[in-house]
């Protein structure tokens, strides 16, 4: 346990991280919003939470990834599709956006180093885990991702990412076949408008858009 001292030290020196990753990704291809990384990478959106943790000595790096193309679906089913125009940091921080499970998370080694080494160690870990990514990343892998964490989370999480993501394959059944499940499990998918949840305006939306049958 950190003494208050110790913590406030570490939110200033939190403050000076995300200063300092807006400097030093300049030209990188990172892009920062609130001391997060983020950027577009070959038609995919991909997050590089870096963490500075005030109540232990310790700076974490989450990457996250999603096809840019679904979250677009997401905001037809959920009758919100302005948010197209929204700056690419909205896929990030908005409200009405795929969530997504970490593809993998690191610990940065932080010691003796100050906010600026920091910062440049979690710009070279992102960077790391991007290049790493990039060597196995489809759609059918992303599928498969997301299925798996579902299987094994606690809650059923993530049902908006494995409906839309099948919606992109072609595969309208199988993205029907998931919404009537979590309905019969009681699961809504995270998203309400009015007395409806996003599996009834996924139903919906599923029905009137899947291609017709010949």
């Amino acid at each position: 346990m950190l003494t208050k001292q110790e913590e406030k030290a570490r939110r200033s020196l939190r403050k000076e991280v995300a200063d300092q990753l807006r400097r030093q990704a300049k030209g990188t291809g990172w892009k920062v919003s609130q001391g997060w990384l983020f950027r577009e990478d070959q038609s995919w959106f991909v997050e590089a939470r870096g963490s500075l943790w005030v109540q232990e000595r310790k700076t974490t790096l989450a990457l996250h990834l999603k096809p840019m193309s679904i979250d677009p679906i997401l905001w037809s089913i959920v009758q919100t599709p302005d948010n197209i125009r929204t700056p690419l940091s909205f896929r990030l921080f908005g409200a009405w956006t795929i969530a997504t499970p970490p593809r993998s998370e690191n610990e940065i080694d932080e010691a003796d180093l100050d906010g600026g080494g920091i910062a440049k160690s979690i710009l070279v870990a992102a960077s790391r885990e991007l290049e790493q990514a990039r060597e196995h990343l489809t759609l059918e892998s992303f599928v498969a991702f997301i299925e798996e964490r579902r299987r094994k989370a606690a809650l059923r999480a993530y049902l908006p990412a494995i409906v839309c993501a099948h919606v992109l394959r072609g595969d309208f059944e199988r993205a029907l076949a998931e919404c009537v499940s979590a309905r019969e499990a009681g699961e809504i998918g995270g998203f309400q408008i009015g007395a409806q949840s996003f599996v009834d305006l996924a139903i919906d939306w599923l029905r009137d858009n899947r291609p017709a049958r010949h």
